[in-house]
């Protein structure tokens, strides 16, 4: 076993076929499950089970391995805790895996909030660790804004490294705390990103009579307040596919690949609204 072990597994020291290395992940799995039962046996030493290193490596072997009909099986994909959940390391256990478009680490994400005055020294006002699995959406649940705000001085503008703002902050940050929030307020969607594309900041809304009006002056048809998949107030405005269906300006406008196409725009409620096209005309 020592000559198998005798070297920290690395990707280069790795078969590159993918038989061999399933070969390998399952010898390893029948090691260290016969080195577990050994420790845990019941004329074992019960300070064997105390070491901080065996119980990380029970849960290990808990979490990549399984026993079916008497056999050691490495487990499937489908299989797996969640990224939230899965050990990535031995050595950190809160260490967790990490995708940022090309960009791939294990360990963990910071947010940086800084104070970006022209005329002042900028100012690092809040840091947050959190995993790496965490995603920016979810970084919302993390509220540092009103005590931030009610420590900062009144007309303070704020950075922030966060990929995606907690919304209702556009709208309060200013009004409630006398801060001003600068950035990151930018729209992902492919009309905003496109020369010529047609995006939500282009539509004329109407807030008394509930309805948007486009670039080529059709009317919207549908104004249905909703909640979207992270559980924030949206409202959706569907055109008529008539209207669209004629519109020379298509192809700015729409990528559907049905026959009758229309265009939907979701946008917040009027405060966050307007406190959201505010922040993006300023970047």
């Amino acid at each position: 076993m020592a000559c198998r072990y005798g070297h920290h597994i690395e990707e280069s020291r790795l078969p590159r076929s993918q038989q061999d290395r399933q070969a390998i992940a399952e010898q390893i799995g029948r090691d260290g499950s016969q080195l577990l039962i050994d420790m845990y046996a019941p004329e074992a030493p019960a300070f064997l089970r105390e070491i901080p290193a065996v119980q990380i490596l029970r849960r290990v072997w808990i979490q990549n391995y399984v026993w079916i009909e008497g056999q050691l099986s490495f487990r499937g994909n489908e299989d797996l805790p969640p990224g939230k959940q899965f050990i990535n390391s031995p050595y950190d256990q809160e260490a967790r895996y990490g995708k940022k478009r090309e960009t791939r680490w294990t360990g963990y994400k910071v947010h940086l909030t800084e104070t970006c005055e022209d005329d002042a020294p900028h100012l690092i006002a809040h840091v947050t660790t959190v995993a790496a699995a965490i995603t920016d959406e979810a970084m919302s649940r993390f509220d540092p804004w009103p005590s931030l705000c009610r420590r900062s001085s009144p007309h303070v503008n704020i950075y922030s490294t966060q990929a995606i703002l907690p919304h209702p902050f556009w709208s309060v940050g200013e009004p409630q705390y006398g801060i001003e929030v600068i950035g990151p307020a930018r729209d992902v969607k492919w009309q905003a990103n496109t020369e010529g594309g047609i995006d939500a900041s282009q539509f004329h809304i109407d807030w008394e009579q509930k309805l948007a009006i486009c670039p080529a002056r059709q009317r919207s048809i549908n104004w249905t307040p909703a909640i979207d998949d992270r559980k924030n107030e949206v409202i959706k405005i569907k055109f008529s596919t008539t209207d669209c269906g004629r519109c020379p300006r298509q192809i700015d406008c729409i990528r559907s690949e049905k026959k009758s196409k229309r265009r939907t725009i979701t946008i917040r409620p009027q405060a966050q609204h307007e406190a959201l096209q505010a922040a993006r005309r300023r970047l």
